[in-house]
């Protein structure tokens, strides 16, 4: 899918009772892997009052404090996280091309 310039949403990271961080981890490493990381999206999908910190859930930081940290461990550097956090994202809801970014 990513290869044909479909972008692939990592949208509940964090939510181990729909899929671990594990697993989502190790589908984004070979996502990177294959050279996509240009089409990854990540989101922790905190969509319910339960999910924020405050009523105990992960919070909005997540994917700051826990998941890209474990990406970093890995081997990812810092300009793969840019992208995939920032440039990735305004890419996708602002239609601009790579270039453009």
């Amino acid at each position: 899918m990513a290869a044909s310039g479909a972008y692939v949403a990592f949208d509940t990271v964090g939510k181990e009772s729909y899929q671990s961080d594990d697993t989502r981890l190790r589908l984004l490493l070979g996502l990177i892997e294959a050279g996509h990381a240009d089409r990854a999206l990540l989101s922790c999908d905190i969509s319910r009052h339960g999910y924020l910190e405050a009523e105990g859930g992960q919070g909005y930081g997540h994917l700051f404090r826990s998941f890209l940290p474990r990406l970093r461990a890995a081997g990812v550097d810092e300009d793969l996280i840019d992208l995939m956090t920032r440039r990735n994202p305004l890419r996708f809801l602002t239609g601009a091309s790579v270039e453009e970014i």
